[in-house]
């Protein structure tokens, strides 16, 4: 069983029937079938959604674009990535280390803010 928190405002219901309550580690059964839906995926793309089983996430094969896929096999997983992508990822790393829980929809700008505003404490 994995632990699995909401990083959202509200309850987030997942498939199966768990509902996570806001920044509660919920056990969730079955998370190794659950977080392949894709809007389980997109909420931990995004950071919604975390879970105590990082080394599991960090092997899984990126999530594909459907809209820019080309269906090629090989290359550059990062191909449709933006800098700006890459960029906010780091921002949201750094902010998560500082012990600040940046909010999904949060901007680069807003995350850099709360950074500046922990270091200065």
């Amino acid at each position: 069983m994995t632990k699995v928190t909401s990083n959202h405002d509200g309850p987030l219901g997942l498939p199966g029937g768990v509902v996570l309550r806001p920044g509660v580690a919920t056990n969730v059964e079955r998370w190794s079938i659950i977080k392949d839906h894709a809007v389980v995926r997109s909420w931990i793309d995004a950071g919604v959604l975390e879970s105590d089983e990082q080394s599991d996430d960090a092997n899984l094969p990126a999530p594909v674009d459907e809209a820019t896929d080309t269906g090629a096999v090989g290359g550059d997983s990062s191909a449709g990535a933006s800098p700006n992508d890459d960029a906010l990822a780091k921002l949201r790393a750094e902010a998560k280390e500082l012990g600040i829980a940046a909010h999904y929809r949060w901007s680069a700008e807003k995350i850099q803010e709360e950074i500046d505003r922990k270091l200065a404490e």
